[in-house]
């Protein structure tokens, strides 16, 4: 097998975009979210890995990677190797489909962690297979060239001149493959340091994204919390207002002859009226103080009463306002704005 330096150059190239089809297939893969079903997908990013294999040796050797090949590839020694790293390999893979099972929680940032993850360990064993087949078929050149520059004995009457030319091609074929096996550790020596330092990057941008992604958590679990309590807050404001207002509809119950006694500022005797008429005015009044933007005048909550109830109302409708504005004033339901005369009236602004 005789292969020019470019030749081997060039394979190298074919064999590196290959790996990066690889690492950005599988990488895209790994992004994607599907919940519960992680493990699966890893071991469809497996096989592509394992293609990926098949397409270095076959890049290299314009042949097909049969298993007994293989064995020569690794020797003894190696398959025993390449049985530990299969089973590691297996392990990364199980632990990379749990870790993306909680990665598919977190959206973008956690997806796009997942792929990184997944896309470098693609990049990681690729760099490290082409390595190992690169290196093999070097030697495999280097033994080749070594019979091929091998000349037959020549007949000659002196047998020192026959040892003489013996001696020289044994020379020549052991400084060839230490220059190969020189050309092989560098090469070695190259690849490991690129593939630490793209680990070393990879490991930088993981570690920021982790920390960003924990900030944005710490930051929505905060936003979140001081919602809730904002929330609960409102609902005991809600139903505090709610058992109060219930407790004054209590306190001005009717009683068995449908009247109503009402209340009184300074503990003193309410007034003593029917209940329908008391109900018909309280509404009116409360009506009139929700529709105002913020307070209302006393003689303007007293105009629209005189409108709600209409002209069918029997009595003053002046004197029932009266009363029944000073009965909501002690249930804590309106009150009048202070230092406001005449009087104006709004909501009861504290209700705790």
């Amino acid at each position: 097998m005789t292969v020019e330096p470019k030749s081997i150059e060039r394979k190298r190239a074919d064999g590196f975009i290959r790996i990066a089809q690889t690492m950005l297939g599988t990488g895209l893969a790994a992004a994607v979210p599907t919940p519960a079903l992680e493990l699966t997908k890893n071991i469809g990013i497996a096989a592509a890995d394992a293609w990926m294999f098949y397409d270095i040796y076959r890049i290299y050797y314009d042949e097909r990677l049969s298993a007994q090949r293989l064995h020569e590839l690794l020797g003894n020694a190696g398959v025993i190797v390449m049985t530990g790293g299969v089973v590691s390999y297996g392990a990364l893979k199980v632990s990379q489909g749990l870790v993306n099972e909680f990665l598919n929680a977190v959206p973008f940032i956690g997806w796009a962690i997942a792929g990184t993850m997944t896309g470098a360990s693609t990049l990681t064993i690729g760099l490290a297979w082409q390595t190992y087949i690169e290196a093999q078929y070097r030697l495999s050149v280097q033994a080749d060239k070594s019979s091929a520059n091998g000349k037959p004995p020549r007949k000659s009457k002196s047998s020192g001149k026959k040892r003489v030319t013996i001696r020289d091609a044994a020379e020549d074929a052991s400084d060839t493959l230490e220059e190969g096996a020189e050309d092989v550790a560098e090469d070695v020596r190259s690849t490991a340091e690129e593939l630490r330092d793209t680990l070393e990057e990879g490991a930088e941008d993981v570690a920021e994204d982790v920390q960003s992604t924990a900030e944005e958590l710490r930051d929505t679990l905060a936003d979140g919390a001081q919602q809730a309590a904002d929330d609960l807050r409102g609902t005991v404001d809600d139903t505090a207002q709610t058992l109060k207002r219930g407790a004054d509809e209590f306190a001005v119950a009717a009683d068995a002859e449908g009247k109503i006694t009402t209340r009184n500022l300074d503990g003193k005797q309410g007034m003593r009226i029917d209940a329908d008429k008391y109900w018909a005015v309280r509404e009116a009044i409360l009506k009139t103080i929700d529709d105002a933007a913020d307070d209302v005048a006393l003689e303007t909550v007293t105009e629209n009463v005189e409108q709600i109830v209409g002209a069918d109302f029997e009595g003053s409708v002046r004197w029932y306002v009266n009363i029944v504005k000073v009965d909501l004033e002690v249930g804590d339901i309106i009150e009048r704005v202070p230092g406001e005369s005449p009087q104006r009236l709004r909501r009861k602004r504290d209700l705790n």
